[in-house]
């Protein structure tokens, strides 16, 4: 058997004599190595987690913001009739707040008579006959009825839009499958946006994973310094 013996160290303490100072073991840290594990870590965790992700549907379900994308790029292919009454609605909601007179109410009624087809389909009136009926007693809360049924039109065209991308939804693949009944241009604005979703999120995830990296690289430096300067005293 082989023993290996380490030669103590000196220091001077005093003018008569020499105290054995205590034997200190050099040890080489390992944090750099966990250091480059962990970001090494972060980043493919980031690549492969987003990649794998769908940022677009939660249990099946598509957000709400991607059905907005979704909706967006169909209205090029959609009906002429469908397109005016969502730009004709929009505009009516926009200036709505404008208006101050009954005056000012018929002209831009009249002027998004697509979208102003809405209302007088619900209360099962004409357009003219709807205008003749507001006054300056009753301009206000016509302006809010207004207001609440452009808004509640687009509601409803975009909860139809949310269950179209539902249905070509594949839970099992966590893929989109052209249903026999989907018209073209949708299933192709729903694979179009998604794309762009997926691309962006990966963007993003990267982004904050490479913050993530960052700091985790900063406090283990930190670590590694400290513990440098511990042995060094």
């Amino acid at each position: 058997m082989t023993y290996s013996y380490s030669t103590p160290s000196y220091v001077q303490n005093d003018p008569y004599g020499y105290q054995i100072a205590p034997y200190r073991a050099e040890k080489k840290s390992s944090m750099p190595a966990a250091t480059a594990g962990a970001v090494a870590g972060l980043a493919g965790g980031a690549i492969v987690g987003a990649r794998k992700s769908t940022p677009y549907m939660v249990n099946g379900v598509p957000t709400t913001d991607f059905v907005k994308l979704v909706y967006n790029k169909y209205l090029p292919k959609a009906s002429e009739a469908e397109q005016l009454a969502h730009q004709q609605g929009n505009e009516i909601i926009n200036k709505l707040n404008s208006v101050k007179t009954v005056d000012e109410l018929k002209t831009l009624l009249n002027n998004n008579a697509e979208a102003s087809k809405e209302i007088t389909e619900t209360l099962h009136t004409s357009l003219d006959e709807y205008l003749n009926s507001v006054s300056d007693k009753n301009l206000t809360s016509n302006k809010d009825l207004i207001k609440k049924k452009m808004e509640l039109s687009e509601k409803l065209r975009l909860e139809n839009f949310k269950n179209k991308i539902t249905q070509a939804w594949d839970m099992e693949k966590k893929a989109f499958a052209k249903p026999d009944n989907m018209d073209d241009a949708v299933f192709k604005a729903i694979k179009d946006t998604t794309g762009k979703a997926r691309t962006k999120f990966i963007a993003k995830y990267a982004a904050a994973t490479a913050a993530i990296a960052g700091a985790v690289t900063y406090i283990l430096h930190k670590i590694i310094t400290g513990t440098k300067h511990n042995h060094q005293q």
